[in-house]
């Protein structure tokens, strides 16, 4: 057993064997995770004797809790990020509502905790991003971030008691209208600024005249800009517009009613969803509006009386009705998606309890308010473990009173023992997995010592065992044990067989021939024959030929090169191929070949060459060129003339890839001389007494101009006189 330090991902594993011909596989560098990792080294003697060492090596969990970058997306925080410093600032506008946190991880096994979008209060807002280690050590970093308070020389509502203003109010809009009764000197003026620190500077509103007067509101921020809201008050004349009485059918003016006071309030419980005013001027020429039903919010309820006179000077008196919140924090009903609610569901009775089924991972519970404007905490889903599971569900009603509901949630302990899969580290499980079938058989090669089989059970809660570090030096039975959470236990039977191992593998053929752009298959015989192996296949030269896993090579470029095979069960056990990959054209560099109407020609020897000359100078291998003469005949004297008629083929693996017909400059009669019968030929051609057809006009064209006359003639009686020493 060895232990390494988190920051080790890598062993390397070496020894020396007692004995010099002994064979040791496994000595390798491994690559190890957190916990423990096992390495098994295979020696095998010269007899065959095998012994399998293991090398448990334990990786500690890495304490690592830093974090590589820590960021507010879209602004810059201070100090400038670095993993050792925990505490950053920032400072952001009014207008910023909400700011998202991200983190880098140092390690990919890290959890952190605390990112994302986050609101912002107006002010200081402190922010913990926790960062816990793969073994459980936690570091906390912490942004703290002042969100600015809002400048602005606005109001955010202005409000005259003594009447109402025209238009509605609005912050942007600066001049207002309204019209107050004979008696006031002064308004009473209600506002209050959008910035808490700005100040007001009321002037105008003192000493009020009968007619038009103006009252400014000069709004002053911190920054020093400035608004102005003028009010335009018209007082009224004297006359009577008083009232002589004013009521409402529930609760009761405060203060009580006096003519001359404009203002009251009306205190109800949440209750209360309507209620009456009634009026009665003092003056019977005086019409009274405003008065009637209304129905109630919770919170403040405005009611405008006006008082019109004979003279029609309006008196408004207000009734602000102040509807209190809610109290109801009552549950009308408890929902478990799981087992049933006991005692059945009573507003009144505040603890319950549930019991599920063995087995059951999670239930969901809501809980639904008697009352819309009350607000539940707790609804959701909740994982169950075993025994008694607590859940609360706060109620907070309109106006802030709480009422916890308790639900506990009872399961028994499962004897659940279902599986859901079972792999083998190597092999394969017969017959397929299946949860109903306790017995298997697994077939593993010679070379495999050790298995694990990795068991998944249906139930986290189930434990396995007997399904690790299984040595399997020669056919054995193992039994794997799955133990439910209450101590019910089942057996899986599982029958280990090792294979017999491969001694011998034979290329049929040593030598293989493709041609460019074409498939051929490598067949290997393996001793003994029933066994099943697989091989690997290693290129010399991969631009030349690739060769897939079934062993299928593609020809890709002219050349010749090698391929080993190799079991990948036994890398000493390999055979080496010859691969030959062959164009599929003829070609040549001395002579020309071309693509005719008749077919593909060879133009360029001399008169005289022999066949041995003409297959020298293709550029094809020599045992790939067979020469046939008109009537398909192969010509097998390399000593023959060559005659303007044979046919070049190029036959590879006895499969005929292309074929061109030899063309003699000015051996027009296929003989394989150039003489005055060739010349006389042409004459009567020209004469029109006899035509020169099909690959032979090619012989006749000495001149290449892709006709026959006077010219070709001429030229082909100079070579016979001797005054030129060739046709090409």
């Amino acid at each position: 057993k060895v232990t390494v330090g988190s920051n080790v991902n890598s062993v390397n594993v070496t020894g020396e064997t007692e004995n010099s011909r002994a064979i040791v596989e496994g000595f390798n560098i491994y690559t190890v995770k957190t916990g423990k990792n096992y390495i098994n080294i295979t020696v095998t003697a010269e007899n065959g004797i095998i012994n399998v060492y293991t090398v448990v090596v334990e990786k500690e969990a890495s304490t690592n809790n830093y974090l590589r970058n820590l960021f507010v997306r879209g602004y810059k925080i201070t100090p400038e990020f670095d993993k050792e410093i925990l505490e950053y600032n920032l400072e952001v506008e009014n207008e910023e509502e909400i700011i998202e946190i991200v983190a880098e991880k140092e390690e990919e096994e890290e959890e952190i905790i605390g990112l994302g979008e986050k609101r912002l209060q107006v002010g200081e807002n402190n922010f913990e991003v926790s960062v816990i280690s793969e073994s459980g050590d936690i570091r906390i970093y912490q942004i703290n971030i002042i969100r600015k308070r809002k400048i602005s020389s606005k109001l955010e509502y202005l409000e005259v008691l003594e009447g109402s203003i025209s238009p509605e109010f609005n912050k942007d809009t600066l001049e207002y209208y309204v019209t107050v009764p004979n008696e006031y000197e002064e308004v009473s003026l209600k506002y209050k600024t959008e910035e808490a620190e700005a100040s007001v500077i009321v002037e105008g509103n003192e000493n009020l005249q009968v007619g038009q007067n103006k009252i400014e509101i000069r709004v002053i921020s911190t920054s020093g800009e400035e608004s102005i809201y003028v009010v335009n008050v018209t007082k009224s004349k004297l006359t009577n517009n008083y009232l002589s009485s004013l009521t409402v059918d529930k609760g009761e003016l405060s203060p009580e009613f006096n003519r001359s006071i404009q203002n009251y309030e009306v205190r109800v419980g949440n209750e209360v969803e309507k209620i009456t005013a009634l009026a009665t001027p003092e003056a019977n020429t005086s019409m009274v509006s405003g008065i009637g039903e209304y129905e109630l919010q919770t919170g403040e309820n405005k009611i405008i009386v006006k008082v019109v006179s004979e003279s029609f000077v309006i008196r408004e008196y207000k009734i602000t009705v102040i509807r209190e919140k809610s109290t109801n924090n009552n549950l009308r009903d408890i929902i478990v998606s799981e087992g049933n609610l006991s005692p059945s569901f009573n507003k009144d009775i505040l603890n319950y309890e549930v019991e599920v089924e063995e087995g059951t991972k999670e239930i969901e519970i809501t809980g639904i308010v008697e009352d819309e404007s009350a607000t539940v905490e707790g609804n959701g889903i909740y994982e169950v473990k075993v025994g008694e599971n607590e859940i609360p569900i706060i109620v907070t009603s309109e106006n802030g009173e709480t009422k916890e509901y308790k639900v506990i949630v009872k399961r028994e302990k499962s004897s659940n023992t279902n599986i859901v899969n079972m792999i083998p580290s190597t092999g394969e499980l017969s017959p397929e997995f299946d949860n109903n079938v306790d017995n298997y058989e697994i077939i593993i090669d010679k070379n495999t010592n050790i298995l694990d089989i990795e068991v998944e059970t249906e139930s986290k809660e189930a434990t396995v065992t007997g399904n690790k570090g299984l040595i399997v030096n020669k056919d054995i039975t193992y039994i794997i044990e799955i133990e439910a959470e209450d101590g019910s236990k089942r057996e899986i039977t599982i029958n280990v067989i090792k294979e017999k191992a491969v001694e011998k593998i034979e290329a049929v053929k040593k030598e293989i021939n493709v041609v460019e752009g074409e498939e051929e298959q490598i067949e290997v015989k393996v001793y003994p024959e029933d066994i099943i192996v697989n091989l690997k296949y290693e290129v010399e030269d991969e631009e030349k030929i690739s060769v897939t896993e079934e062993g299928i090579i593609t020809g890709k470029k002219e050349g010749e090169t090698k391929v080993k095979i190799k079991v990948e069960e036994n890398n000493l056990l390999e055979e080496e191929i010859i691969v030959r990959v062959y164009s599929k054209d003829i070609r040549s560099e001395e002579y020309s070949v071309i693509e005719k109407e008749e077919g593909k020609i060879i133009i360029g020897m001399e008169e005289g060459e022999t066949i041995e000359e003409l297959i020298e100078k293709l550029d094809n291998p020599e045992e790939l060129i067979k020469i046939y003469d008109k009537e398909e005949t192969e010509i097998t004297d390399i000593k023959d003339v060559v005659k303007t008629g044979i046919k070049v083929k190029l036959e590879i693996n006895n499969k005929v890839y292309d074929e061109a017909i030899v063309i003699v400059r000015g051996d027009i009669n296929c003989d394989g001389e150039v003489n005055v019968t060739d010349k006389t030929i042409i004459k009567n051609h020209i004469l029109s007494k006899e035509e020169i057809i099909d690959y032979r006009k090619y012989a006749a064209d000495v001149v290449e101009d892709n006709e026959i006359n006077v010219s070709d003639n001429t030229k082909l009686g100079n070579y016979l006189l001797g005054k030129i020493t060739t046709l090409n």
